[in-house]
């Protein structure tokens, strides 16, 4: 008995050690985006336009990009988890949900770059506006164990649609 308990702190120490990992790679990712916002809005301060250019096509790009990449990442674990079901052991879940975690901080964070590339190009306020919305969704989206507790759940109980981002 006391082997099995023992068993459970070991994992449970695991866990919260790559979830320790998780939440400085998303801290890492948000500071990045930012500061790289940052320094083109610096390098850029003297020729921004701060009427929105709805008709440049470059705009356009930047805003289905972002809108869909946010898209797809909030929606992410309702398919991510169906398709490959539930994991066989913790170690195998932990590790489902770092991938999972960082797949969704990919999409978020390449249309934030994105959008800082295309406000160097056009000097323009709306794809600044898009890489603050982006660097919002991507702090909104921290790992956290509620999360994993509720993605699991969900995955154990076949992939309901209901959202399980628990802050």
């Amino acid at each position: 008995m006391a082997t099995e308990t023992r068993g459970m702190g070991d994992q449970l120490d695991q866990f919260k050690g790559r979830l320790t990992m998780m939440k400085l790679i998303h801290v890492a990712l948000v500071a990045g985006v930012i500061i790289f916002g940052l320094v083109v809005l610096v390098i850029i301060h003297g020729k921004m336009g701060f009427v929105p250019a709805y008709q440049n096509p470059v705009v356009l790009v930047a805003a289905v990009l972002f809108a869909g990449n946010l898209a797809v990442a909030s929606a992410l674990h309702k398919f991510f988890f169906k398709v490959s079901g539930f994991p066989a052991d913790a170690g195998a879940a932990v590790q489902k949900y770092q991938v999972f975690f960082l797949m969704r901080a990919a999409l978020i964070e390449g249309a934030a770059l994105f959008s800082a590339v295309v406000t160097m190009i056009t000097c323009n306020i709306l794809p600044a506006c898009l890489l603050a919305l982006c660097a919002g969704a991507l702090a909104f989206y921290r790992p956290s164990q509620q999360e994993f507790v509720g993605l699991m759940r969900e995955a154990a109980e076949g992939g309901g649609s209901e959202r399980t981002v628990v802050r």
